[in-house]
């Protein structure tokens, strides 16, 4: 085989690599947004339920700052997506939306702040460990940024909630 030919060839498997590298960033990013938004929005929507049908105050105020906080972060996390040209979902994970019907059918009293409660520590559980692991090793800046500065609220809402689950029991 001629060099120039060989040349050619390697430059373009190197070539070729890069564009897979970089669509893996991409991907790895978008992965993230996805269960990012899914969950932001999933934290939103439980929260507005809680917020008319919690009766112990202290899950009233918890209902209010998730929906506060969370919905901030989810638009945060649209400008950052949007400016990335990635499209964030619109509709809740099948078990999210399993949870809110859930709590959407309960009566208010101590069945659904017990219910909405372990909804919270579970979810945040899985949010706290997929943002550690984002802000640690992500791929993308953007997204690794992002999750570095949403990590030290949603330890904060993890503690609260576990505080919560701890004091209703």
């Amino acid at each position: 085989m001629a060099p120039i030919v060989r040349s050619s060839r390697i430059a373009i498997a190197i070539g070729l690599l890069c564009l897979g590298a970089a669509g893996g960033v991409a991907a790895q990013g978008t992965r993230f947004f996805d269960k990012a938004a899914k969950g932001g929005m999933a934290e939103v929507q439980l929260s507005q339920v809680a917020q008319q049908k919690a009766t112990r105050d202290d899950v009233k105020q918890f209902a209010r700052r998730m929906v506060q906080d969370h919905a901030k972060a989810n638009d945060e996390l649209k400008s950052i997506a949007g400016a990335q040209n990635v499209t964030l979902p619109t509709t809740l994970e099948r078990k999210h939306q399993q949870a809110l019907q859930k709590l959407q059918g309960l009566t208010a009293g101590s069945a659904f702040d017990r219910q909405y409660v372990n909804q919270m520590v579970a979810d945040h559980k899985e949010t706290v460990a997929l943002f550690k692991t984002e802000a640690r090793s992500g791929k993308n800046p953007e997204a690794k940024a992002f999750a570095a500065r949403q990590l030290p609220t949603l330890e904060e809402h993890l503690q609260m909630v576990q505080r919560m689950a701890k004091n209703g029991k």
